[in-house]
């Protein structure tokens, strides 16, 4: 497979609004459900040679220090608020899950199918220098009904699926966003030119960390616990010729022949 160690990105897509969504994937998805008109939309993918199980749990464990250059495009991100002396806290950016965080940040979790699909998903003015304090939402009902002019809504899917013969499966994550007004519309499109490039960088970089981790796992030591238990297994230690001959049965004495040769 052409995905097969690598991440592939996928163009985004810009429509008028109200504008149907183009099916994502070969059959209907939860992300689908949720929102199936979108103004904007970003999808990448890549495949990951590990069980559901090992990949789901990746998704779930991921940290923002194994995504390369996301204190990078996160701080870039909030460089207007720094220059205002208004800088938004900076979470997240530890050894605490990224899916967790997401979650105790203004995203709720839409919808899950356990290892098949999970959406996660926000209403904001994310334009704004500061980014907008999301909307405080506490039962999906409120994302899918939500009409107020002047907002966003920005919906984000994992789908796992299997992609064949190969046995891996392949990982596709999805964002979709849909303003509430012409207005928000052309404000977010504008917000977008800028940011589009670090957030694809910071999803295609998400999907390479859980490759990585659901991958390692195959390899882990099964006595292995704790911050080591990402180790791979070393491979037997290389004994010396000497302690190598140390090992072998006495040997007999040569026969004539043998020392003629010898001699």
């Amino acid at each position: 497979s052409r995905l097969r160690g690598r991440v592939k990105p996928s163009t985004g897509s810009l429509a008028l609004p109200g504008a149907p969504a183009a099916p994502t994937l070969g059959r209907m998805t939860l992300l689908s459900a949720i929102l199936p008109r979108w103004h904007f939309r970003e999808i990448h993918k890549t495949t990951i040679a590990a069980s559901a199980e090992r990949v789901w749990a990746a998704i779930r464990e991921v940290t923002p220090r194994e995504i390369r250059l996301f204190a990078l495009l996160t701080g870039l991100r909030s460089l207007p608020a720094r220059l205002l002396g208004r800088a938004p806290e900076r979470s997240g950016l530890g050894g605490q899950p990224l899916l967790a965080t997401a979650l105790r940040s203004g995203f709720l979790l839409l919808a899950e199918e356990p290892q098949r699909e999970l959406v996660l998903g926000t209403i904001g003015q994310f334009w704004r220098p500061l980014g907008g304090k999301p909307l405080v939402l506490e039962r999906p009902e409120q994302f899918a009904n939500f009409t107020s002019p002047g907002f966003a809504k920005a919906a984000m899917g994992f789908h796992l699926e299997n992609p064949g013969e190969s046995g891996a499966l392949r990982l596709v994550t999805e964002t979709r966003i849909r303003a509430t007004s012409r207005r928000a519309l052309w404000k977010f499109a504008a917000y977008w030119m800028l940011v589009r490039p670090g957030s694809a960088l910071i999803r295609r970089g998400w999907l390479a960390a859980i490759k990585r981790r659901a991958e390692a796992a195959c390899c882990l030591r099964p006595w292995a616990h704790g911050p080591r238990a990402h180790a791979a297994i070393s491979p037997p230690p290389r004994r010396s010729l000497r302690e190598a001959r140390s090992r072998l049965p006495p040997a007999r004495s040569a026969g004539r022949a043998g020392q003629a040769v010898q001699g």
